[in-house]
């Protein structure tokens, strides 16, 4: 298997693990999203050095220097994407959202996130960019996929919910039911106190 391959194949696990988080915890499936996105980062940081360049793969994809390149673009971006998790798991929770604020949290939280996007700011591939123009083109049509990629799941995504049949509209309770849920209230109440 090429490196290129393995490259793609662990992304792909890396968003079906995506995928399964965002079913929640109602759904058995979601407890596979961490052993899968651990899979998929493994084989993504794992990729084999390439020897030579087969007849199934181009010279550009193949070479050496694209394949450091890779793993250097890896390695940066899971610095910040780590920093920027953290700092946006630590603002959630020093938010207000789940309970009193904390202040420490936040402070740390924003801290984290600034310093990921230094780090974006300050990666290698700015200078690449810059040094080689054919680099640029390359990226604005990256970019133009990603958008364009972006832009269809959330439509997907939008479409699948708005196209989910609804519950059905239970109906009010009758009396006994009335009465009955009001005791248990009652009770409860009354045992609180």
């Amino acid at each position: 298997m090429l490196w290129v391959q393995q490259a793609f194949f662990g992304w792909l696990l890396v968003l079906a693990a995506i995928s399964l988080n965002r079913m929640g915890p109602a759904f058995k499936r979601s407890k596979f999203a961490t052993p899968v996105f651990l899979l998929g980062f493994a084989i993504i940081m794992l990729t084999e050095n390439p020897d030579g360049v087969s007849e199934s793969c181009t010279e550009q994809f193949c070479t050496e220097n694209t394949y450091l390149e890779f793993h250097n673009f890896i390695i940066n971006s899971s610095i910040w994407i780590t920093f920027g998790v953290l700092g946006i798991i630590l603002v959630i929770k020093g938010s207000e959202w789940y309970s009193k604020s904390n202040l420490i949290a936040l402070i740390f939280g924003w801290l984290l996130i600034l310093y990921s996007w230094w780090t974006v700011l300050n990666m290698e591939i700015y200078d690449q960019i810059f040094e080689q123009p054919s680099y640029l083109t390359n990226y604005l049509f990256f970019i133009l996929g990603a958008i364009i990629s972006s832009f269809t799941l959330i439509y997907v995504v939008r479409w699948t919910e708005i196209n989910t049949p609804r519950d059905i509209i239970i109906e009010e309770m009758d009396e006994r039911e009335r009465k009955r849920v009001t005791e248990i209230i009652r009770r409860n109440i009354e045992v609180d106190n």
